[in-house]
């Protein structure tokens, strides 16, 4: 009998870890996806701050080329 309950206690621990690693797998699979998102997003911001700074800067170069060609 002793056997018997120490075989299903064997069972039942490794079927609670491997339910656990199942879980904890895919925490860090939704984790990794997650900060890939943000990253994504962050990546995008810097680019849109990045493009509108050029615009700025191009708008003033030609106000400034304006501006010395009228003299």
């Amino acid at each position: 009998m002793l056997e018997f309950a120490d075989e299903i206690q064997e069972k039942m621990d490794f079927y609670m870890t491997e339910w656990r690693l199942n879980a904890m797998t895919k925490k860090l699979t939704a984790l990794k996806k997650q900060r890939a998102r943000a990253l994504k997003k962050q990546k995008a911001r810097a680019l849109k701050k990045q493009k509108a700074w050029a615009l700025m800067t191009q708008k003033a170069r030609a106000k400034e080329g304006e501006g010395s060609q009228s003299f």
